[in-house]
């Protein structure tokens, strides 16, 4: 994703959650690396700061998923919740306490959420607000088996290939 690590946020869910920081001295939430699931298993995510990996001069992170079969309804469940932010409003969700966010996710999931957030105070309505609208990352059925296409075309060529 064409976006600096620190403006994309990987929300947790029933998966097992663990963070890596790659620099702790240099204090920036762009050498951060997040994982959701058990590694080499069906659903396991990893999302990370592809420029530093390959010392790159643009910005780029890297979302990893590890599918067990090759189908959108398998895909779309392991799937993580993933949303862009500007810089400011990454820093401001980072800052929230537990109870902030977990409301923030009832909000997102409820399409009543601008009542809901009526009903909250004046300063915890701003809060949020500013967060509740960001985008979200998705992958639409049609993109998915494109790339599965692609990913069984360039490995078919492989086996042609003689080294």
């Amino acid at each position: 994703m064409p976006f600096k690590r620190s403006g994309v946020c990987l929300l947790k869910d029933l998966r097992h959650y663990s963070k890596y920081v790659i620099d702790i001295g240099a204090n920036t939430l762009d050498n951060i690396t997040e994982y959701l699931g058990s590694r080499n298993s069906n659903g396991f995510v990893k999302l990370y700061n592809k420029k530093i990996e390959q010392k790159l001069n643009y910005d780029l992170t890297r979302l990893e998923i590890t599918l067990d079969s090759l189908n959108y309804s398998n895909f779309n469940k392991q799937f993580p919740e993933i949303y862009t932010y500007a810089d400011n409003n990454f820093l401001t969700y980072n800052t929230l306490n537990e109870t902030d966010k977990v409301l923030l996710l009832l909000l997102r999931n409820d399409i009543n959420n601008n009542i809901y957030l009526k009903m909250l105070g004046r300063k915890k309505t701003l809060k949020l607000r500013n967060l509740l609208f960001d985008k979200q990352i998705l992958v639409s059925e049609y993109d998915f088996n494109t790339l599965v296409k692609v990913v069984k075309e360039i490995i078919s060529l492989e086996s042609y290939i003689e080294y």
